[in-house]
């Protein structure tokens, strides 16, 4: 008798479990993210390397990634386009203990021996 009460139990723990578990088709509520996951940089300068320069190109971004790059390339329907008429694109990052063209001023003190 104890065994048939703890094997009812187990499967209407079965059968409650697998009804909190099913897939819901009704739409979220609220704010949600819906971020684009494609963006087209256009009608920038872009300097590609040294002394390679492309005057008015088109940077593709997929997923933070830099996916294609150059004056011709086709911009998915999904994308979100920035124009960018009057800018310069340089690669690299920034470093931040540079002290390159900063005022004598600004610049940090040499390390005291």
């Amino acid at each position: 008798m104890r065994f048939e009460k703890r094997l009812c139990l187990a499967i209407w723990i079965c059968v409650a479990a697998s009804a909190f578990g099913q897939v819901t088709t009704v739409p979220k509520q609220g704010i949600r993210e819906n971020d684009p996951r494609v963006h087209a940089l256009t009608n920038a300068r872009i300097v590609a390397a040294p002394g390679k320069t492309i005057e008015k190109g088109t940077i593709l971004i997929r997923d933070g990634l830099i996916v294609e790059v150059g004056p011709d390339v086709k911009v998915p329907v999904e994308a979100r386009v920035w124009d960018m008429s009057g800018k310069t694109i340089y690669p690299g990052f920034i470093d931040a203990y540079s002290r390159l063209d900063l005022p004598e001023t600004l610049k940090p003190e040499p390390p005291q021996k």
